[in-house]
């Protein structure tokens, strides 16, 4: 009996010796690691959060189309104090370096005026004229930028001209304002309202809904409206427009 006690008890001894804690049955449990609440609500927020909005795809380049630098040269030739029109070219090219001039368009703008004199890169498509021109390449103007914008600029560029449909209408400045009585045009569309900064006369006298070509300005800050964007209405829907 003695002797067995003491081989236990020899036993015991080794199992101490050796280094390993027994495996307690509580130790026994599943290793998945519980989310906090406060992670469990930020992921929950994460997924909810709407997607981020996707950039639109730049317009397509026609295979015709040139890029080049230019200076815009508006005609003051050919204008009657009353803003008709003589029998000369009161148009606007585009004078580049070392090739030859661009005509950009036959027809005066406002937007073409506060651009004169100014260095722009441009996007052009090249086109045949009808019947009389005078000479350069005629260019259907897609884009425009002010290169090195001054600070008295205003109008710095414009892009691609699209097709919108809206109620054209004359508004005046809201008394107190700096615009106070001063007239002028919004185009109302589905989605958005823009104030005119150019529009053919013929178009301010359409009734009801119109459809135009129009191109929305880049501008400075100085020029910004509270209204919407600044639009240039080319001509309307079914016109061809410039040049």
């Amino acid at each position: 009996m003695l002797r067995r006690l003491l081989a236990l008890s020899w036993m015991c001894c080794i199992g101490c010796s050796n280094g390993v804690e027994p495996i307690d049955a509580a130790d026994d449990v599943a290793h998945d690691v519980a989310i906090p609440p406060a992670q469990t609500q930020a992921a929950g927020a994460a997924s909810s959060a709407p997607p981020a909005e996707v950039p639109a795809p730049p317009e397509p380049v026609p295979a015709t189309a040139e890029r080049f630098q230019a200076v815009v040269r508006v005609s003051k030739e050919g204008r009657e104090p009353d803003g008709k029109r003589k029998l000369v070219f009161s148009g606007v090219t585009l004078d580049r370096e070392g090739a030859p001039q661009v005509v950009a368009t036959y027809s005066p703008s406002k937007v073409w005026d506060a651009l004169d004199g100014r260095k722009v890169s441009a996007l052009g498509d090249p086109y045949t004229p009808q019947g009389r021109s005078i000479g350069g390449v005629h260019m259907s103007i897609l884009e425009i930028a002010v290169v090195g914008p001054k600070p008295d600029d205003t109008v710095l560029g414009f892009g691609r001209t699209k097709e919108l449909a809206g109620k054209l209408s004359e508004r005046k400045g809201e008394p107190g304002s700096k615009r106070a009585g001063v007239s002028f045009w919004v185009l109302e569309t589905k989605d958005k309202t823009y104030e005119v900064f150019d529009v053919p006369e013929r178009i301010t006298e359409e009734k009801g809904e119109v459809r135009v070509m129009a191109t929305v300005l880049v501008v400075s800050d100085k020029l910004k409206s509270p209204v919407g964007p600044l639009l240039w209405i080319r001509g309307k829907a079914k016109e061809s427009g410039d040049p």
